[in-house]
C-alpha cells in the first residue's frame, strides 16, 4: 500500500488550534520544565465529542523520543504507536470508561520508547494525571500531565491496593503480581508475547487466558467480583 500523504501546513494548524480556550493549559505546561515529565492538550468540538486542536509539550517529546511536530503530524494521520501492551491499553480504556464523569483522572501505567524505525527502546513506568476543563457544563479541553516513576515510587505506591487501576487489579487476578523491577524487566516480552492479543490468540492456553480476561472485564462493567479463577472454564 502507498504510504499516508503528510498532512498539509492547514491540518497541522488546525491541530494546534492556536485560538482555543486555554483555561487549564497552563497548569499543564508547568511540568515541561521537569526533565521526566510532559504534557498535552485536547480541544473538543462544541456540539460533539471530536477533536478539534492537539497541543503537545516539547517535555512530551523528550519522554517518547520523538518530534512534538512528528506527534502532531501522526494524530493528523490519526497514527498511533501503542506504547504499552495491548493488555495494558485496553485496561487503560476501562479506567477512563469507569471514570467517564470524574473530572480528575490519575492512571499509572508503563511506556516503551521506539526508534525511528519502530523498534521497542527503553520502558519507564509513568503516572498519567488527566483533568476535565468544563465552561458551562460542556467539555471544552483535556489537560494531561506524564510524569516518569521511580521503582521505589511505585512500589510505595502500590503497596496500598486501593491505589491499583484495572491493569493491576487484573494482574493480581490472572496470579502475575510483580514488583516495579520485574514490570520493567517483562515490558518488552508483554507488547510482543504474553499481553499481545493476537500472539495470545494463536495457543489454546492463551486463549483460556483470553477467555479469563474477558470475564474479568465483564464483571468490572457488572460491578461484581471476579469469580475464582477454578470456575473459569466452566463458564460458557
Amino acid at each position: 500500500p502507498s504510504p499516508s500523504p503528510s498532512p498539509s501546513p492547514s491540518s497541522i494548524n488546525h491541530l494546534l488550534h492556536s485560538g482555543a480556550d486555554c483555561t487549564g493549559q497552563a497548569s499543564a505546561m508547568l511540568v515541561e520544565g521537569r526533565q521526566a515529565a510532559g504534557s498535552w492538550t485536547v480541544f473538543w468540538e462544541d456540539d460533539y465529542l471530536i477533536r478539534k486542536g492537539l497541543q503537545v509539550g516539547h517535555g512530551l517529546g523528550r519522554l517518547l523520543h520523538r518530534n512534538p511536530e512528528e506527534i502532531l503530524s501522526r494524530a493528523a494521520r490519526c497514527e498511533f504507536e501503542l506504547p504499552s501492551s495491548d493488555l495494558e491499553f485496553l485496561c487503560m480504556i476501562v479506567d477512563d470508561l469507569l471514570r467517564l464523569s470524574f473530572p480528575r483522572i490519575v492512571r499509572y501505567h508503563r511506556i516503551c520508547r521506539r526508534s525511528t524505525d519502530g523498534r521497542l527502546e527503553e520502558s519507564s513506568l509513568v503516572r498519567v494525571t488527566s483533568v476535565k476543563h468544563l465552561e458551562q457544563e460542556r467539555l471544552r479541553s483535556t489537560s494531561h500531565t506524564m510524569e516518569i516513576l521511580d521503582a521505589g515510587d511505585w512500589d510505595r505506591i502500590h503497596a496500598d491496593r486501593s491505589a491499583w487501576m484495572t491493569y493491576m487489579q487484573l494482574k493480581s487476578f490472572l496470579g502475575e503480581e510483580l514488583s516495579a523491577d520485574e514490570l520493567l524487566l517483562t515490558h518488552k516480552k508483554d507488547m510482543l508475547f504474553s499481553e499481545h492479543f493476537a500472539t495470545l490468540n494463536e495457543t489454546e492456553e492463551g486463549r483460556q487466558k483470553l477467555k479469563r480476561i474477558a470475564m474479568f472485564i465483564r464483571n468490572k462493567f457488572n460491578l461484581s467480583s471476579p469469580p475464582p479463577s477454578d470456575q473459569i472454564e466452566t463458564v460458557t
